[in-house]
């Protein structure tokens, strides 16, 4: 059951996880952590005009959390708001009710669709996009978008 969560290219996107680095002035920061695992993240974003142009973030996570801010991270940068908030909802339908994939720029998350039928894996597997949805909603608190 296991080899068949962990495909060899989750395996890779868990050990290539780009912006490790926090930001030092975010317009938002936000953390997450899976009560399951114990994977946590911590994300730091600046917007621009409704983007993401810059992102940081420290994670400590299992390989499926790992994988999945690995493959948002490498599509993250010019990312709409309204891109992000779709890419959360459609990740965590195709875990819960076995959707269909992302769509679109983060179509890559469909690979974790593996998980679908191990849902105390879900959080983990969410912890980046949950992340950044509370990143969005503390920004538009700030700033009214």
């Amino acid at each position: 059951m296991m080899s068949k969560i962990y495909s060899d290219k989750i395996v890779k996107y868990a050990a290539n996880i780009p912006f490790q680095t926090p930001l030092d002035a975010p317009d938002a920061f936000a953390s997450r952590r899976s009560n399951f695992c114990g994977s946590h993240i911590k994300i730091f974003v600046n917007f621009s005009q409704g983007k993401v142009v810059k992102f940081g973030q420290t994670i400590d996570a299992c390989a499926l959390g790992s994988a999945a801010s690995a493959i948002v991270c490498e599509y993250i940068i010019g990312a709409t708001i309204d891109e992000i908030i779709q890419t959360q909802i459609e990740t965590k339908n195709m875990l819960a009710f076995a959707a269909e994939p992302p769509s679109g720029r983060f179509a890559e998350l469909g690979i974790l669709n593996s998980v679908k039928d191990m849902p105390n894996r879900h959080a983990s597997t969410m912890l980046i996009l949950d992340a950044l949805v509370d990143a969005i909603k503390q920004m538009e608190q700030n700033n009214d978008r």
